[in-house]
């Protein structure tokens, strides 16, 4: 015998059958702690991309944010072994991307444009090739500075030379970096750019990372600009030779395990002042090795010296794998009549390193 189900029956069944249905699990939340305002603070390095389809972590290409005046700033090499800048960052793409760019050097991008066109460097063309937040101040003094310049130049033999310089694709005239977050891989993606002004008209390129995921980087991490790279010399003995007998940096190679020494050759720092003291802090591979190292004093003379023995050559080979390379950093201070520790400058070396 059949059983007729009212209507009212039927739409209960279906009522439970459906709502009895279990909720889908909760999304998990995400366990990446990189956000786009979360970035002050943070250190990144760049995550290469090896020919076997692994990625390594190189700090030969590296960027440290941080907040400046309520601006969010960045620290960035640029892959320099001695340089770092530091950009001003801005959001654009509707939040979702960081713009950061060195400062606008008014006198160099007038410069550009006046070899070009005489009369082409103004303030409204300026502040259209990115110069917008610079005061009309510094605007004006740059512009006076860069014509008197030019007109120095041009009519005179070294005119043509002294207009490629200032001319040309590969004149780097501002830094600048993309970056924006991505969460699933917890990364950013980076692309490192320059701006040149090229017969009038502003163009950008990228400079050697490209466009490169970077990952955070543990640790302590030098992040001072090299100030000079020349004059800190590396030897195999710790003797100060007199300057005409330091063999030429391509006849001096070091072998991996032995201690190099290094002895400054230059003039700032070199003569005492009365009532200073003077130290450093030492970094290999842009990593701290030794804090308040006490300099020598013999009597007007500041012996700037110092050694270190490098003995993994994984990080030498970051820079060049065909000839690993050893740096060096020297962040020098001094402290005069019981005042506080002033930081000098920084100073740098690159040694050739013989691996096994």
């Amino acid at each position: 015998m059949m059983v007729r189900m009212s209507g009212l029956f039927v739409a209960a069944l279906l009522f439970v059958s459906v709502g009895c249905e279990p909720a889908p699990p909760p999304k998990p939340e995400s366990t990446c702690g990189l956000s786009m305002d979360g970035l002050a603070g943070k250190q990144f390095a760049m995550f290469e991309a090896m020919p076997d389809r692994t990625n390594r972590v190189n700090p030969s290409a590296r960027g440290q944010f941080f907040e400046e005046g309520g601006q969010l700033k960045v620290r960035y090499n640029v892959k320099s072994l001695g340089d770092v800048y530091t950009y001003q960052c801005k959001k654009i793409r509707d939040g979702k991307e960081w713009f950061c760019a060195e400062e606008p050097k008014i006198q160099d991008w007038c410069q550009a444009l006046e070899v070009h066109q005489e009369g082409s460097c103004t303030p409204e063309k300026l502040k259209e090739l990115g110069a917008g937040d610079v005061p009309d101040d510094k605007i004006a003094a740059g512009i006076t500075a860069a014509k008197e310049v030019v007109a120095k130049y041009r009519g005179q033999p070294t005119w043509k030379q002294f207009e490629l310089n200032n001319n040309n694709l590969g004149n780097k005239l501002q830094g600048q970096l993309y970056a924006s977050v991505n969460e699933k891989r917890c990364q950013l993606s980076v692309s490192d750019m320059y701006m040149t002004i090229y017969n009038g008209a502003k163009k950008e390129d990228s400079n050697p990372v490209g466009t490169n995921a970077f990952v955070e980087l543990e640790g302590d991490w030098l992040w001072e600009h090299c100030d000079e790279g020349r004059s800190l010399v590396d030897s195999a003995t710790p003797e100060k030779v007199a300057p005409e007998l330091v063999p030429p940096a391509n006849q001096r190679v070091h072998e991996l395990g032995k201690e190099i020494f290094y002895n400054w050759y230059g003039e700032a720092a070199a003569k005492a002042e009365p009532g200073c003291t003077y130290s450093f802090d030492a970094y290999a591979q842009w990593q701290p090795v030794s804090k308040d190292n006490a300099v020598t004093v013999d009597g007007e003379v500041v012996k700037w010296a110092g050694s270190h023995t490098f003995t993994d050559v994984k990080p030498l080979e970051l820079i060049n794998p065909m000839q690993p390379m050893g740096v060096y950093t020297m962040v020098r201070y001094k402290s005069c009549n019981g005042g506080p520790k002033a930081k000098i400058d920084a100073i740098c070396n690159v040694a050739k390193i013989m691996a096994p």
